[in-house]
């Protein structure tokens, strides 16, 4: 019998997540921010694979992290003042992403005011 007052704790919703073939790391980052809701991918350079999902999830279960890399999007922050919401992950390595450029689709010869604000669009982006 439930004591009146009580709460029982919620059980979180599943992650949103894709896998899909993709040849490269960059690939994987270029799927992922052509999707609306990747926050975080994983790629799994064996099997030519890439997860995408909503959040951090366990795409491959058991397998070794040898050949993966992953992404994804965080609270804290890169620099003391900054917040650095993308960052790559490369063989254990952080590094936060500013820029992506694929194509030649977005020009970069912007002034500092575009640079300071963002410019691009989903596969050349500067933040």
């Amino acid at each position: 019998m439930k004591r009146q007052g009580a709460t029982t704790p919620e059980t979180p919703a599943a992650a949103s997540s894709s896998q899909v073939a993709a040849r490269s790391f960059i690939e994987c980052a270029t799927l992922c921010t052509a999707w609306k809701t990747c926050r975080w991918f994983d790629f799994h350079q064996l099997h030519q694979r890439c997860c995408m999902a909503d959040r951090p999830i366990d795409c491959w279960g058991s397998e070794t992290s040898e050949t993966r890399s992953s992404f994804d999007e965080l609270t804290d922050t890169c620099y003391s003042t900054e917040p650095c919401p993308k960052q790559a992950v490369v063989e254990d390595s952080r590094y936060c992403v500013f820029m992506q450029r694929v194509s030649n689709s977005v020009l970069f010869n912007r002034t500092w005011a575009e640079y300071e604000s963002g410019f691009g669009n989903s596969e050349n982006w500067w933040m």
